[in-house]
């Protein structure tokens, strides 16, 4: 149970410093005049790895809470 959540943790970390160097990457483009493209479909494929990761982790989460419960 640990382990499956140290993993997807540091997925969703992963998945925070793409979209940070894709912020910084338009954020930086835009002063110096070059058009930033906006490629919908890739934000669309993070939101769903995300949510996905979110489950897991709230899953994994639940089940923990449930075992300091049991445990109390």
């Amino acid at each position: 149970e640990e382990a499956g959540t140290r993993i997807i943790v540091r997925g969703l970390q992963r998945i925070g410093g793409n979209l940070k160097q894709r912020a910084r990457a338009a954020n930086t483009s835009v002063p110096q005049g070059r058009a930033v493209e906006f490629d919908p479909s890739a934000f669309r494929e993070a939101r769903a790895t995300i949510d996905v990761a979110l489950a897991q982790l709230r899953g994994a989460l639940d089940g923990n809470g449930d075992y300091w419960e049991a445990r109390g």
